[in-house]
């Protein structure tokens, strides 16, 4: 980074402030008279200075000339000079020792690390003409191998050197707030509010990419010893990897897919390489390449099948992929807070959106579950049930009271059944066919016949939508006339039977038909309410027919079959 804020300086149209020193003799070894401006240096090998590689060696020595003129000087005033390096150092300006960094030693233990940034003055009576930098460095504490050992030595105004990567720091500070307070935000909302996974993978997310640019911008915001730096890098390799699995964990959990589990471990698994590619730089370019590009294939298939909100986050991902494709060089020091910070308010608005559309669905249920709750109270509280059943008891209680006290009791153990289960999306069958039972001995006594309902196979665990058997019986009755039948006499038995079909569990209600009247082509009320309440329990995933099955015989029944699928989490309580 230093080197790419130095080059912008001296690319600038204005007449330059800093200079810098781009190449370097290098000589392994150490002389005192290595210092001075008579040596000959002309046999040691020259090297640009950011491709210096002397990592085996005890002490070293670099030799630059800087070339300085009367109006340069007049406007870099006062003059300084700065050095990035992995290394110790001792400056000697023209032969004479000026600043030391550290202490330079022929041995680890005799070596005490420098500032990987390291500034300071100049003579003020430095004068125009050539004049000769050599550096006596030792770098027994860099812990790796980098690719660049020096970066970047200029010569300048010594504040405009001292505050060179300020501005770049300045506008990453900016970027890092935002994120850590997205983060912030939404782990709270997670930890004291939704408990929605999408919301703690964004905050994570947001966090981690807040906390990268934060120790990117380290080196300049704190500054420390050139050994430390390995750990700055292998915290920057860790925070990228954290980013980019939090990323497909986040865009995987809100934009839900089959076959989600499978491709987040697949992705996570293709970072996990990077880590033995060569270079820091290298690794984590990698892991963003790796995360990002998974991350944009998942969207691409959850705008394909129409979830129009992963727009945003495939937007703001195609933004950070085609910074990193336009600047892959100068994306890791330079350009990652812009497009984090960019990413992070795409994923943000693709979250919000789809967070939106969630709730207004989620109260268009709870609104058709109330009208469903509504229908199954109206259905059953309907005036000539009622009538019919207080007109009966009032003669039962002249005539027969124990029959009264009876009928009493269980209507009111029918009707607490359905204040229990009328507010909730499922019900155990076992529940379910109390109701029933209730409703069939309040029927039997109301109509003096024998009602029975005869139950094959059945799981009262099962979680069905409740009052559904109830209202197929309801029906039944409704419509039916069986005591009036010689065929039938005063008694009439209802079948359910509970089966397996290739994988799915199938419901079959039988009812004995006798209809009163004439069998409408059309489908009632009744089995529109069943229809609805398995819709709202299953969505379309369910099948339901009605219909008489064989009507030519001396008793026809009316079959009603309900396929749903198999499972104890596909019918929520």
């Amino acid at each position: 980074m230093g080197w790419l804020l130095g080059a912008g300086v001296l690319s600038a149209a204005e007449p330059p402030r800093i200079l810098g020193i781009q190449s370097f003799r290098v000589m392994v070894g150490d002389d005192p008279a290595w210092s001075q401006p008579t040596f000959d240096d002309s046999e040691w090998p020259e090297h640009e200075l950011d491709r210096i590689q002397v990592e085996d060696a005890s002490i070293f020595w670099l030799r630059g000339r800087l070339e300085l003129d009367d109006e340069f000087l007049a406007r870099a005033e006062p003059m300084g000079f700065q050095l990035l390096a992995l290394a110790s150092c001792e400056l000697f300006l023209n032969g004479e020792l000026w600043a030391t960094n550290g202490v330079v030693g022929a041995t680890p233990e005799q070596e005490q690390p420098g500032a990987i940034d390291w500034n300071r003055a100049l003579p003020t009576d430095l004068g125009s003409g050539e004049h000769l930098v050599a550096l006596r460095c030792s770098a027994h504490h860099r812990g790796f191998a980098p690719r660049m050992g020096f970066y970047v030595f200029l010569v300048g105004d010594y504040l405009e050197l001292a505050t060179l990567g300020w501005g770049y720091s300045a506008r990453t500070l900016i970027s890092a707030g935002g994120l850590l307070a997205i983060g912030l935000f939404y782990a709270m909302s997670f930890l004291f509010g939704t408990r929605s996974r999408s919301h703690l993978w964004l905050g994570l997310f947001a966090g981690a990419a807040g906390s990268l640019v934060i120790v990117e911008s380290l080196r300049v915001l704190v500054g420390y010893t050139y050994d430390l730096h390995i750990w700055r890098l292998l915290t920057v390799t860790f925070l990228a990897w954290a980013v980019n699995a939090l990323l497909i964990a986040f865009v995987t959990e809100r934009f839900p897919l089959p076959g989600r589990v499978g491709f987040s471990t697949i992705s996570l698994v293709l970072t996990l390489p990077c880590w033995w590619i060569p270079g820091f730089d290298g690794k984590t370019g990698t892991l963003f390449l790796v995360g990002l590009t998974t991350s944009w294939i998942w969207l691409a298939r959850a705008l394909w099948a129409r979830q129009m909100d992963a727009l945003w986050a495939l937007t703001g991902i195609s933004l950070c992929l085609g910074v990193g494709f336009w600047q892959p060089y100068q994306f890791l020091d330079y350009y990652l807070f812009f497009g984090l910070s960019v990413l992070c308010l795409f994923l943000l608005a693709s979250h919000v959106l789809a967070g939106a559309r969630e709730r207004r669905e989620h109260e268009a249920i709870e609104l058709r579950s109330a009208r469903l709750e509504i229908e199954l109270l109206r259905r059953h509280l309907q005036p000539h049930f009622l009538m019919n059943t207080l007109t009966a008891l009032s003669e039962w209680f002249e005539e027969e009271p124990e029959v009264a006290s009876e009928m009493v009791q269980e209507l009111g153990q029918e009707l607490r059944i359905l204040a229990d289960v009328s507010s909730r999306s499922s019900i155990p069958l076992g529940q379910e066919l109390e109701l029933c039972r209730s409703h069939l001995a309040v029927m039997a006594k109301r109509r003096d016949e024998n009602l029975m309902l005869e139950a094959v196979g059945l799981d009262p665990t099962s979680q069905v939508p409740p009052a559904i058997f109830h209202t197929l019986l309801e029906n039944a009755l409704t419509h039916n006339a069986y005591g009036a039948d010689e065929g039938i006499g005063n008694t009439a038995c209802f079948r359910l039977r509970q089966e397996m079909a290739s994988g799915r569990i199938r419901y079959v209600f039988e009812a004995p038909f006798r209809p009163i009247g004439p069998v409408s082509k059309s489908e009632g009320t009744g089995l529109r309410y069943v229809r609805a309440r398995l819709r709202e329990s299953f969505g379309e995933d369910f099948r339901l027919s009605a219909g008489v099955d064989d009507p030519d015989s001396l008793q026809p029944v009316w079959r009603t079959v309900i396929d749903v699928p198999n499972g104890a989490d596909t019918c929520a309580s």
